[in-house]
């Protein structure tokens, strides 16, 4: 069976097409090696994130990350192939857990990882920043966890390895046809990051508008006017384990933790915790010109600190994230409406049986509103996945719509509206009539133990749906959202 070297040459060939590209690459090491919980230090920092993330790295990974706080990481789990640790990388990265449905319909069963390699580029035209590194506190987000159809970046990848020929995901999307992924590097999915940078700090809210991806090419391509300093490129392969639950799962039933059955959604984050002047040596001392070297653990500058093998990350967050049950952890329902809306972030727990009847979190698509926190979209210089997105009153694409009203609970709420209301013991049933394809989605948080009607999605005029969830989690209150454009 090939092996990680093997695989890095055929990689550098392919890397060889670009003139002048410099490289090294880390791995995390083989098995099942990271932290999997709901934790999103960017996206959600210092609380629960929307959905599970499978996370490697500096052992010092909090909800809340700092730089210097990183500094102090005792270990990490990204090194050389042997799997020596990096003692010079003290960042942490992450990606959303990858799921699979049972055969026996009790449920999702996580697909673990193979372990994760690591590639870092010096590659593009542009500005080259100045150091070549990244900013203390620099953090950044590679795809977009609500894409369900093809982005136009060229970011994400998903490959199946089998029988000495590849089975290759079109334009971002999962594989069909998948039984087993038994050749090197087995089934992955890739993330190119963006490396275009418009010299601004981070911003909270919102969270890509410093960085772009190349125009063209996500490696090679220019970097646009607005973002024109060239930072060091960043890409991810992150192999999974589908042999270890193959005689378990139904085939090409693979789902992301966001509720992405597509896997065009396919994200990954990265906190920086490179000591200073680490980043650039690496590159400009060990890899040789046009493809570069396959291993870190060769340079003589490498700074190896332990075992990344014996190194672990805390887990912050306790569920079932493994085999939840029939709903994904943090209730997350399977959506298929490009982009995905946005819903509010569930509490620690709630999965399985406490999702409810009438969520759409497990089995087959449907129009259902994935909870995934407050992602951004993916840096893209392309337009927006599935055409403009609506505005309230709009009548294009489709887009979580902003409160514009707040009705009182017993009472239909308005078209474009969001609203929160009193606690009931009884529930209202949407009517109305609306646009083709719009999507409302109605959630209701209630101490009684009794699902309200109507459990399942209703369609309202051609294609639109609604959905009800509930939660038996002990909250009294109701909120809704209507989604589309009207």
């Amino acid at each position: 069976m090939a092996g990680p070297r093997v695989y890095a040459a055929l990689v550098a060939a392919l890397l060889s097409g670009y003139a002048g590209a410099q490289q090294m690459v880390m791995y995390s090491p083989g098995g099942d090696d990271t932290s999997v919980q709901r934790i999103d230090p960017i996206i959600a920092p210092g609380g629960i994130s929307g959905h599970v993330h499978q996370v490697f790295g500096a052992q010092k990974l909090s909800p809340t990350l700092d730089y210097d706080d990183l500094q102090s990481s005792s270990c990490t789990t990204v090194g050389s192939a042997d799997f020596q640790g990096n003692g010079a990388d003290h960042s942490i990265y992450w990606h959303p857990a990858l799921y699979m449905e049972s055969n026996d319909d009790s449920g999702y069963v996580r697909v673990p990882t193979n372990g994760h390699k690591l590639y870092y580029l010096d590659i593009g035209t542009g500005e080259k920043a100045s150091p070549f590194e990244y900013p203390h506190g620099f953090r950044m987000i590679a795809g977009d966890p609500f894409a369900r159809s093809s982005t136009g970046t060229n970011a994400v990848l998903w490959k199946c390895s089998t029988g000495g020929s590849y089975n290759v995901g079109e334009n971002g999307a999962f594989p069909s046809g998948v039984s087993e992924c038994s050749d090197y590097p087995y089934f992955y999915g890739s993330v190119e990051f963006p490396h275009c940078w418009n010299g601004d700090d981070y911003n909270p809210s919102d969270p890509s508008a410093h960085m772009a991806y190349p125009e063209g090419d996500p490696r090679g391509g220019s970097c646009p006017s607005s973002h024109p300093k060239r930072l060091p490129h960043l890409f991810i392969e992150n192999f999974f384990n589908i042999d270890e639950v193959a005689g378990s799962v139904k085939a090409d039933s693979f789902v992301l933790a966001q509720g992405d059955n597509t896997g065009y959604g396919m994200h990954a984050d990265f906190f920086n915790g490179w000591e200073d002047g680490a980043l650039p040596d690496l590159l400009s001392t060990c890899p040789q010109p046009e493809f570069g070297n396959e291993d870190v653990g060769t340079c003589s500058n490498f700074k190896p600190s332990g075992s990344a093998s014996s190194c672990s990350l805390p887990v912050q967050y306790e569920e079932d994230v493994d085999k939840p049950g029939k709903f994904l952890p943090g209730c997350n329902p399977i959506s298929d409406t490009n982009p995905a809306p946005q819903m509010a972030i569930a509490p620690l727990g709630d999965s399985t049986d406490t999702c409810g009847e009438g969520s759409s979190g497990g089995g087959s698509p449907s129009s259902g509103s994935p909870p995934a926190s407050s992602y951004p979209p993916s840096p893209t210089n392309s337009a927006p996945v599935g055409g403009s997105s609506a505005s309230a009153g709009g009548s294009s694409g489709l887009s979580t719509l902003s409160a514009s009203a707040a009705a009182p609970y017993g009472s239909q709420p308005a078209a474009g509206s969001s609203g929160a209301a009193s606690p009931s013991t009884s529930a209202v049933a949407p009517s109305g009539s609306y646009a083709a394809g719009s999507t409302a989605v109605y959630t209701t948080f209630a101490t009684s133990t009794k699902a309200y009607s109507p459990s399942a999605a209703t369609s309202y005029g051609s294609g639109g749906k609604y959905t009800h969830r509930h939660h038996k989690n002990g909250h009294a209150q109701s909120t809704w959202t209507w989604t589309g454009g009207w």
